[in-house]
């Protein structure tokens, strides 16, 4: 009697990944906040300007965590899901 084995292969949606459009937006609207001159948000805002080095730091911080977070998730995940364990 042969035992016939089934491969599972993980889903593979890359672009709905949250990693990729939260880490190119976070990125891209940090930076953008940061290069917006303070007379602009004096003149558009109404407020002066908070968001400086600092804040681009954690800004920057804070989204490459959570996309090094979330592609390391799903790589664990797709490597149970190919290993055919379930119960994560």
């Amino acid at each position: 009697m042969t035992e016939s084995v089934m491969t599972r292969q993980a889903p593979s949606v890359w672009w709905l990944h949250p990693a990729f459009p939260f880490g190119a937006a976070g990125m891209l609207i940090g930076v953008l906040a940061y290069g917006i001159p303070e007379s602009m948000y004096q003149t558009y805002w109404r407020t002066p300007k908070f968001f400086g080095l600092d804040g681009l730091e954690v800004t920057l911080a804070a989204v490459a965590v959570f996309t090094f977070g979330t592609i390391l998730g799903a790589g664990f995940i797709g490597a149970c899901w190919a290993c055919g364990v379930d119960g994560i």
